[in-house]
This record gives structure tokens, sequence and C-alpha cells, in this order.
């Protein structure tokens, strides 16, 4: 014999309370981790931004240890020196690297590059004077001088000159 097995009404209703309970649970889990995953899609977002910006940091660095980076620090600037006159300049030089300066003069002029934090002083030429040339001083880290004088006695000087900093 085949016997029929009823739910009651209250038992049907129950059960369709309990798959709405759910289903509204369901649905407030899903928000809740899509707010979630969002926040973490901000939080990598941020996070690459910042790689990003350290790898263009670390590039820059990577070009300054291998002296790739160049500045012009003085284009064919032109000083006019009395006679037994000198000038100086200086410049902020904050890596170690080299300054190549190319010059002319109208009359004989020596270099004198110096940074008094390291108590170091080159002169170009040697000994004498020159009134073309180029030549390169290593350079460190503060402020790198340039003395230029034109040592006669009876007539001034022009001197051109480019002053390139690689670091």
């Amino acid at each position: 014999m085949s016997e029929k097995k009823s739910v009651s009404r209250t038992t049907a209703i129950m059960l369709g309370v309990i798959c709405i309970i759910l289903a509204i649970c369901l649905a407030v889990a899903v928000i809740n981790y899509q707010m979630i995953i969002n926040e973490k899609d901000k939080t990598i977002a941020s996070l690459n931004n910042q790689i990003s910006n350290l790898q263009s940091q670390v590039d820059n660095l990577n070009s300054i240890v291998s002296l790739k980076k160049v500045e012009i620090l003085e284009k064919d600037k032109t000083v006019n020196l009395p006679a037994g006159g000198h000038t100086t300049f200086y410049y902020s030089t904050p890596y170690s690297g080299y300054i190549r300066i190319d010059f002319t003069a109208s009359g004989p002029v020596y270099f004198r590059v110096y940074n008094p934090s390291y108590g170091y002083s080159i002169r170009y030429p040697e000994s004498g004077t020159e009134t073309s040339g180029r030549f390169i001083v290593p350079v460190l880290p503060g402020t790198t001088y340039v003395y230029i004088e034109h040592p006669a006695l009876l007539i001034g000087a022009s001197v051109t000159f480019t002053i390139t900093y690689v670091y």
C-alpha cells in the first residue's frame, strides 16, 4: 500500500521563511565580500603605485651610480677678466662624479677646481697657463668652486667656457 505523506502548511511556511533568511544572509555575505574585495583592490593599486615610484627611484639612482646623468652648469658663459684678475663660480654637486670644462680665452688663464669640505684642489694646467682646452676634474658631494685667473700684468682677457657635470 502506498502511503501519502503530507506536509503541514506551517512546516511549508517555516521552510519558506528559512530559505528566505538563508537567501538574505547569502546576499549580505556576498555584498560584504564584495566590499572587502574592492578595498583589497584599492590597496593593491596603491601598492602597485608605490612599486612604480620606487622602481623609478631605483632607476634614477642606478643611472647616477653609472655616471649617466649629465647637467650643463654653464653653457658658453663669457667672463671678462682684467689684467691680473680672477673670478670664482660655485656649483652644487650633490653626487660624486666629474665636471668637464671646455674653454677658450683671449689671453693666458688657468683654472683651479676645489671643494673645501674635502680639502682638495686641482689646477689646470698643472703649471703655466693656456688659452684653450678641455679638462676633467673629479668632484665629491657638496659645493664645487671653479676659480679662473688671468695672470697677465697689462692686458685683460675674455674667457668663454662650458661646464658639464656628469654624475
